[in-house]
């Protein structure tokens, strides 16, 4: 189709250009310029030139309109057809979709079993280990009265002192609440604490005599004080056992007294 030569004098309202990937040659109204088309050939969006060419370039243009084909300009992009959405689209089998979301999930069953088990062994392991370094310490304190008959030494007091470890200078505990006679501590109690601390363990006897008590493995010193006997007036301490004590409680003489010890 050929433009008519009675439109000739119209053809200085239209704007003459190529489209930049396939060539073709369209022609738009001056009034759409800087717009945005798209290319009825190949679909490409292509911007309408701003720029108005020169008069020469126009005559020229207007020469060559006769053998140009009139070309209707579309501005709305029509919809792909099913044959070229078929063109854009990868097709998978349904199958090849089913056998991959069964592999993932097979996957993901086997990694949380795996890390259950291995969580298991692991606080198993731990645990075992802990309890089997945890030792029980336990007895019954007795003394002999005038007719030789044991009797249950109830109120005594049992120390156990990490030998491995030492309280700073500053930090020993103190003997006041640590004697049989005194009150019994709390909690709390700062001497209580020291000994704690440290790793070591007080506790008194009740009326049976008996004691218990549970500590990690290792190597300790056990110093028993009764609550019913007293020394012999002419019975030495043995220095060598206020000695270690003394690294412990300030003032060992003090915390033992009068009373009978054992160890």
């Amino acid at each position: 189709m050929t433009a008519d030569p009675s439109d000739r004098d119209s053809l200085d309202d239209t704007i003459h250009f190529k489209c930049l990937r396939c060539g073709q040659r369209i022609q738009v109204s001056r009034k759409r310029r800087g717009d945005v088309v798209h290319c009825p050939k190949c679909d490409r969006s292509i911007q309408i030139p701003k720029i108005q060419r020169p008069p020469e370039e126009q005559s020229t243009a207007r020469e060559t309109q006769d053998e140009l084909p009139v070309i209707n300009v579309v501005y709305e992009r029509s919809s792909p057809t099913p044959s070229e959405l078929n063109q854009r689209l990868i097709q998978v089998p349904r199958v090849v979709v089913w056998m991959q979301g069964l592999l993932l999930l097979s996957v993901g069953v086997s990694c949380f079993f795996f890390g259950t088990l291995l969580g298991r062994s692991l606080e198993t392991t731990e645990s075992d280990a802990t309890q089997s370094s945890i030792r029980r310490v336990f007895g019954t304190i007795v003394y002999l009265d005038a007719m030789q008959r044991p009797i249950p030494d109830a109120g005594a007091v049992v120390i156990c002192l990490p030998k491995d470890r030492r309280p700073e200078l500053n930090a020993k505990a103190q003997f006041d609440g640590l004697r049989p006679g005194d009150p019994i501590p709390g909690e709390s109690h700062p001497s209580l604490v020291a000994i704690q601390r440290i790793g070591g363990t007080y506790l008194r006897t009740g009326d049976t005599g008996k004691y218990e008590f549970s500590v990690r493995e290792g190597n300790y010193y056990v110093l028993i004080i009764s609550r019913q006997l007293t020394s012999p007036a002419n019975e030495p301490k043995s220095k060598s056992d206020l000695a270690q004590l003394g690294r412990y409680v300030e003032s060992a003489v003090d915390l033992i007294g009068e009373r009978g010890i054992g160890r």
